[in-house]
């Protein structure tokens, strides 16, 4: 008869419907959350285009999710992300702790401005770790497929991740990861750097008796980091490219541009000649920052 026919076609539907929903799932108690400042302003609109590019489902069913975007003065207007204006630029550290008393979230995704999103996000593999991280009372989860604590013991508690050791450097890290917002809270100083950050709060978490952990292997987000010492990678420049995302409103300088001066930061800083240096060469080139 042709009305069963048609229930059963509906019901076909229904279940490709509700199987397609339960493969992808909606994601919630997270916020994603992007450092950044005004300086680096010129990579917020390739960062999110990239972002949605390999995480649609931020425009649809996961456009729940929170996003933040750290700036100082600048503005910055795009579709489902909340732009914090911290003001005049305090520091890495004070500017983070500003915005986390505003997420509400208990977790938190943390990614900078020059982590260039390059393939799809594995929602299911999120979802799974955040899961985990409610169930074990985990610290964070560094998501960083070019990490160097490749090859130590398996966390046996969690698939594809290992635990970071007490005394590791980098234990509190600022590569792309999942984070309790309050252990990153309670972690932070004022006026601290990320880079000083990553030295002396890895030294404070020692007291924590909460799984620092790392992801090995089913990583659900995979970047690109395009900066390094406030130059532009050239291999970023690449990818870019290839990605068809437009370079013109670009003007960090880019790396290969300047071996003498990157031979010189690497050798000479933080000394202060390496510091005149900087202001000599700020003055003829508006790039460098």
């Amino acid at each position: 008869m042709p009305w069963l026919k048609i229930f059963l076609l509906a019901l076909c539907l229904i279940m490709g419907m509700e199987k397609s929903v339960s493969a992808s799932p909606k994601l919630t108690d997270v916020t994603i959350v992007v450092s950044s400042c005004d300086k680096y302003g010129d990579l917020w609109d390739p960062f999110f285009k990239l972002l949605f590019r390999y995480w649609p489902s931020l425009k649809t069913y996961n456009k729940g999710i929170p996003i933040i975007l750290i700036s100082n003065e600048r503005d910055f207007t795009v579709d489902g992300v909340q732009t914090y204006k911290t003001g005049k630029d305090a520091g890495w550290s004070s500017n983070m702790l500003k915005v986390l008393k505003s997420v509400k979230t208990k977790y938190i995704l943390y990614f900078q401005e020059d982590y260039l999103m390059s393939g799809p996000v594995n929602e299911k593999r999120l979802q799974y770790l955040i899961q985990k991280m409610k169930e074990q009372n985990i610290a964070t989860i560094e998501i960083n497929k070019g990490s160097y604590y490749k090859g130590q013991i398996p966390y046996p508690k969690i698939k594809g991740v290992i635990r970071k050791g007490d005394k590791d450097d980098f234990r509190a890290s600022l590569q792309s990861g999942l984070w309790d917002t309050k252990v990153f809270q309670g972690l932070l100083k004022e006026k601290e750097s990320a880079w000083v950050f990553e030295s002396e709060g890895t030294e404070r978490s020692k007291i924590l008796k909460d799984p620092f952990l790392i992801v090995s292997e089913e990583f659900p987000v995979v970047f690109v980091n395009a900066c390094h010492l406030g130059f532009l990678e050239k291999s970023a420049v690449s990818f870019l490219k290839k990605e068809g995302i437009s370079l013109k409103n670009i003007n960090l300088p880019v790396n290969s541009d300047y071996p003498f001066t990157l031979w010189f930061r690497h050798n000479i800083y933080p000394h202060a000649v390496f510091k005149r240096w900087v202001k000599i060469l700020k003055l003829l080139d508006p790039k460098i920052l």
